[in-house]
């Protein structure tokens, strides 16, 4: 059985002086950000921050740097009402990652990227990291690996599906002993009204509030504990997709500062007419 051991990439396992050591050649760090919400009959309340977390691992082993505890409280947007589900407000979440962000690269983490796949954290994310810009000058990175991880999911299983990607993190996690996430019949995940899928595909967005469970997730029948390898193969081939990021973020990290040095708007030679 293959190890999944990420110990030294962790930063909550590191002392500081081993971190202190690390900073002195790298300044590349995953923060990676899940949720505490309902996911339907089958999967458990923190999933999204278990897949976030397994997936921010195979990206610090793929580009040698480390990963930050995840954050598992945010928005949850449609599931708020569901048992279980813990929900701070788009703002209140805006504002704490962005602390924690800050304050990493406050640190030494100056090429901080933000990892979430969770859906509502695509509009705090993208206000994350122009809010940190536009305060600070410092550049975080958001990255949302959801669809690149469902791609792989296609391919292996006939459907992404988050069943087996909880299934594959879980074990990456070591925690998966005695899963199993089949369901008695395939459902595919939905919205509530059929309204809301008529505006959404109009480009319209709206709040929305789950009235049954498996809308958020779907089921599926054909799931076994076995498929955990088949699904940790995927979210492998999703991150090796990613492997140039640290150095492109480098360089853009360069341009703008140039740019920023270079202040072409204030030139009278710049303008195009």
């Amino acid at each position: 059985m293959e190890s999944h051991d990420y110990r030294h990439l962790r930063l909550e396992y590191l002392t500081s002086k081993q971190v202190a050591s690390y900073l002195k050649d790298n300044d590349l760090a995953i923060l990676p950000v899940g949720c505490t919400e309902m996911h339907g009959s089958n999967l458990p309340l923190g999933t999204d921050t278990i897949q976030d977390h397994a997936m921010a691992l195979i990206l610090a082993e793929q580009w040698n740097c480390l990963c930050l505890p995840p954050i598992p409280y945010v928005y949850t947007g449609a599931s708020e009402y569901w048992p279980g589900t813990i929900s701070i407000s788009p703002d209140e979440s805006l504002h704490y990652v962005r602390a924690v962000a800050v304050s990493a690269v406050r640190a030494g983490f100056r090429r901080l990227v933000v990892s979430a796949s969770h859906g509502p954290m695509g509009f705090i994310g993208e206000s994350l990291v122009r809010s940190v810009y536009r305060d600070t000058g410092e550049i975080v990175l958001f990255l949302s690996p959801y669809s690149r991880i469902m791609e792989m999911e296609e391919e292996e299983f006939g459907r992404g599906s988050e069943d087996a990607n909880t299934l594959g993190a879980i074990k990456l996690l070591g925690m998966h002993e005695g899963l199993d996430f089949s369901a008695d019949r395939d459902v595919d995940s939905s919205f509530p009204f059929d309204s809301l899928a008529k505006l959404r595909r109009m480009g319209a967005r709206l709040p929305w509030v789950f009235n049954r469970d498996h809308q958020h997730a779907g089921l599926r029948s054909d799931l076994k504990p076995e498929d955990a390898d088949r699904s940790i193969a995927c979210m492998k081939r999703a991150a090796a997709t990613m492997k140039d990021l640290p150095g492109l973020f480098s360089q853009y990290r360069e341009e703008m500062e140039r740019l920023m040095e270079q202040q072409p708007w204030t030139r009278d030679d710049i303008w195009s007419m």
